[in-house]
C-alpha cells in the first residue's frame, strides 16, 4: 500500500427521487434532495468549528442543520460546521484495488487514481472510476504521481506539492514556481525543474535547461504542476479507500449523493463509501494554508525536523486517533511555530496528539500561547493515546504560537500533531 493508500474504485449509480417523496435541504449552501426515509435512517456526526460535537438522527439540514440526539434537538447554522459524518450508511469497506496506474491531485482538493486515455494540445484525457471521464488542463492540476511510488522517490513529490502550496499561501510569494519531474533511480530519486509542455498517454514532454526531454511514466514518481489556479469549492466529499472529491452536493437518495465538481462534472457517490463531508466556512481559516512568520527548532541530538503541513513528518497521512485528518500541521520536539494573525480571530481549535503512526511511543508536552501568554497547555502526551481537544480564546491575539516539548522519553518517537488546527473569526 503507496503512503496514500489504496483508492476507491467504484461508484454507485443513479438513484432516481420521487418529487412527493422527497424533501429539498440545503448542504453545503446548495440543495439537495434527501427522502424522508433516509434522514429518519441516518445516524450522523456533526462537529462544530468550535469542536462541539453532536451525534443523533440527521432530522433536516434547512433552514438551520437539525440532529436528534438522546438529549434532545440540536439546531445550529451550516456556517457553523465542520464537517458531517455518517455513522450507519453501510458495512464495512475493505481494501480496494486503485483504479489506474496514476494518482490526480486537483487545486480544488480533489484527490482520485485513474489513466490518461489520450492528449490534446491543451489538455488531456483521464478514466477514473469504473466508466468516468474527464479533460483537465495544468490549471486544474497540483500533481500526477504513480500509485506504486514509495520511499523518498514519494517523498520528493509530496515535498514539492508542500512547498508550492505554501509559496501560493504566502503574500511574500515571488513568481509562480517551476514544475517538477521526480525521476526514479537506483541510486536515489533525481528532482527536475522546468517546465511540463505535454502530458502523454505513456510519457510527458518536460523542458530542462532548455532541453526537452521526453519521459515515461515508468520512469517517473510523478510530476508537481507549479501554477495550479486556486479553487475554493463549497465542500469535500472523503470517501473510504482514500479518494476526494470536491464541490457542490446538488443531490441524494438513501443509497447514494450527487456532486457537481467544476472540473470532474457530476459525480454519483455512495453513502457506504462516504466517510464524511467537510465544509467551507468564511469564518474557518485552517493553520496549514497559512505561512508561519516564525519557526524554530531544538533538537535534543543532532536530527533536524522541519514542520510539514496536511502530510505527517514522514510524509503520510494524518492520522490521529485512529481518524484520518486532510488539514493540519505535524511537529518534532522541541520546536515552536508562531503565525501573525493580526488579532481577526476570536478562538483557536484543534485535535492535539501523537500520530498514530508511532504507536504508543512518543512522550511531549504541548502548549499554544497568545502574545506569549499561554493559552492552554497538555501535558505528559503519550503515543496511542486519544486525542485532546483544544479550544481556546485568542480574542485581540496579534501572535499565536504552538510549542512542542520534550518529554520523558527525550525526543524519541515524538511526532506530534495539531490536527485540523483552526482560526475562527
Amino acid at each position: 500500500m503507496s503512503r496514500f493508500g489504496q483508492a476507491e474504485a467504484a461508484f454507485a449509480g443513479g438513484v432516481s427521487m420521487a418529487p412527493s417523496r422527497a424533501a429539498r435541504l440545503a448542504l453545503c449552501g446548495v440543495s439537495v434532495l434527501l427522502v424522508s426515509s433516509l434522514a429518519a435512517a441516518l445516524d450522523v456526526e456533526v462537529k462544530r468549528l468550535d469542536g462541539r460535537v453532536f451525534r443523533g438522527k440527521l432530522a433536516e439540514l434547512t433552514p438551520r442543520i437539525v440532529v436528534e440526539t438522546p438529549e434532545g434537538s440540536a439546531s445550529f447554522e451550516f456556517a457553523d460546521i465542520l464537517w458531517l459524518r455518517p455513522l450507519n450508511a453501510g458495512g464495512p469497506v475493505g481494501e480496494l484495488p486503485a483504479a489506474g496506474p496514476l494518482r490526480f491531485l486537483l487545486a480544488d482538493g480533489s484527490s482520485f487514481t485513474g489513466r490518461i486515455q489520450d492528449a490534446g494540445e491543451r489538455d488531456f484525457g483521464v478514466r477514473f472510476g469504473p466508466d468516468r471521464t474527464a479533460r483537465l488542463e495544468a490549471s486544474m492540476l497540483r500533481a500526477i504521481f504513480s500509485t506504486d511510488a514509495a520511499g523518498d522517490a514519494l517523498g520528493e513529490v509530496l515535498r514539492a506539492v508542500r512547498e508550492r502550496a505554501t509559496a501560493s499561501r504566502s503574500r511574500f510569494a515571488a513568481a509562480p514556481a517551476k514544475d517538477v519531474a521526480v525521476l526514479r533511480r537506483k541510486q536515489g530519486p533525481l528532482v527536475l525543474e522546468g517546465a511540463l509542455r505535454r502530458i502523454e498517454v505513456t510519457r510527458v514532454r518536460f523542458v530542462w535547461n532548455e532541453r526537452d526531454l521526453p519521459m515515461k511514466w515508468s520512469q517517473l514518481a510523478g510530476v508537481v504542476f507549479g501554477r495550479p489556479s486556486p479553487r475554493r469549492p463549497s465542500c469535500r466529499v472523503f470517501l473510504r479507500g482514500d479518494e476526494v472529491f470536491a464541490g457542490r452536493i446538488v443531490g441524494g437518495s438513501p443509497e447514494s449523493l450527487v456532486l457537481r465538481s467544476a472540473i470532474l462534472g457530476e459525480l454519483t457517490l455512495p453513502w457506504s463509501r462516504v466517510e464524511r463531508i467537510e465544509s467551507h466556512s468564511d469564518r474557518l481559516v485552517f493553520l496549514s494554508d497559512l505561512a508561519p512568520s516564525g519557526y524554530e527548532f531544538e533538537p535534543f541530538f543532532e536530527k533536524r525536523w522541519e514542520f510539514t503541513v496536511d502530510a505527517s513528518l514522514t510524509g503520510r497521512p494524518l492520522r490521529l486517533g485512529g481518524r484520518v485528518y486532510a488539514k493540519g500541521v505535524a511537529l518534532h520536539s522541541r520546536a515552536t511555530i508562531v503565525y501573525d494573525i493580526a488579532g481577526a480571530f476570536q478562538q483557536f481549535a484543534a485535535s492535539a496528539g501523537i500520530l498514530d503512526e508511532m504507536g504508543t511511543r512518543g512522550n511531549v508536552a504541548m502548549r499554544v500561547l497568545g502574545d506569549g501568554k499561554l493559552l492552554w497547555e497538555g501535558e505528559d502526551i503519550r503515543g496511542g493515546q486519544s486525542p485532546r481537544e483544544v479550544v481556546v480564546s485568542i480574542a485581540g491575539v496579534e501572535r499565536l504560537t504552538l510549542q512542542v516539548d520534550f518529554g520523558e522519553d527525550l525526543d524519541l518517537s515524538d511526532h506530534a500533531c495539531w490536527a485540523d488546527a483552526r482560526l475562527i473569526r
